[in-house]
């Protein structure tokens, strides 16, 4: 009977320090795992903006995957080439819009680097003149975002490119023989905190995408989860090791004092 206890305190104690050991290193593994899902996400900064609009009685923007499909080619370009501009010597951010055969009578870009929060961009292209114009005007119906994860100027960071538009058989109508709208707004760098806010350019405007967990990063989860868990039955064998023998040499310590 004494045997059977025994066994049932050892199994539990096996158990009790197998599961905080598990915790403990899960913690190791997921918690910057953790903190790069819970960063900027597409979803929430065209939900934010929209919201803006509302606050400004504007109409929603509706979601184009064409205008998402532009901005993540521009982000990607972007961190490819170590740049953070709305225009290049050789493209216009438009170049990008035109790419995915978005026809458009109105476009605009906003982008921003360096954030690690939804609302921080957004209230920070809000707090901006041209970015404000941007997101509050009147002539777009239609917004794609992009948000990348990479390295810039030798630390990592996101990325976020805001894209506006509006179809060119939108209900908005031209002017007759009018060209197509191009407005841009300025950059918006957050660097320690400090908001670096470049000369606004009223030439051109600016876009957005989309940082979701990938199926690569559900499985980098998961791996992790299996990592953790093999150290953590690793670790109980090891302890468990260390305590029976520890338990042994004294008992026997005790016994060789008694003959």
């Amino acid at each position: 009977m004494s045997f059977k206890i025994n066994q049932k305190l050892k199994f539990s104690y096996f158990c009790n320090v197998f599961i905080i050991s598990s915790i403990f290193f899960a913690g190791l593994f997921l918690l910057p795992e953790t903190a790069y899902l819970a960063g900027i996400d597409s979803i929430d900064i065209i939900n934010l903006t929209n919201q803006e609009r509302l606050n400004n009685n504007l109409e929603k923007l509706d979601f184009n995957p064409k205008l998402k499909k532009a901005a993540y080619a521009k982000a990607k370009f972007l961190l490819n080439n170590q740049i953070f501009t709305h225009n290049t010597s050789e493209k216009k951010f438009s170049d990008w819009i035109k790419n995915v055969d978005y026809e458009y009578s109105f476009v605009g870009e906003n982008l921003a680097i360096n954030f690690t929060e939804n609302e921080e961009v957004v209230r920070a292209w809000m707090e901006s003149k041209g970015h404000r114009e941007n997101i509050l005007s009147e002539d777009y119906t239609e917004i794609g975002v992009s948000v990348l994860e990479g390295e810039y100027d030798g630390h990592s960071t996101y990325l976020i490119v805001q894209i506006f538009g509006t179809p060119r058989n939108e209900k908005k109508v031209l002017q007759a023989n009018s060209s197509p709208f191009l407005a841009s707004s300025t950059t918006i760098t957050n660097v320690d905190n400090n908001i670096n806010i470049d000369n606004f350019n009223p030439t051109t405007i600016t876009f957005t995408q989309d940082n979701k967990a990938t199926t690569q990063d559900l499985l980098t989860i998961l791996m992790s989860i299996i990592i953790a868990s093999l150290l953590s039955y690793l670790y109980t064998l090891i302890l468990s090791y260390i305590i029976k023998k520890f338990k042994k040499d004294s008992f026997g310590k005790d016994l060789s004092h008694h003959h």
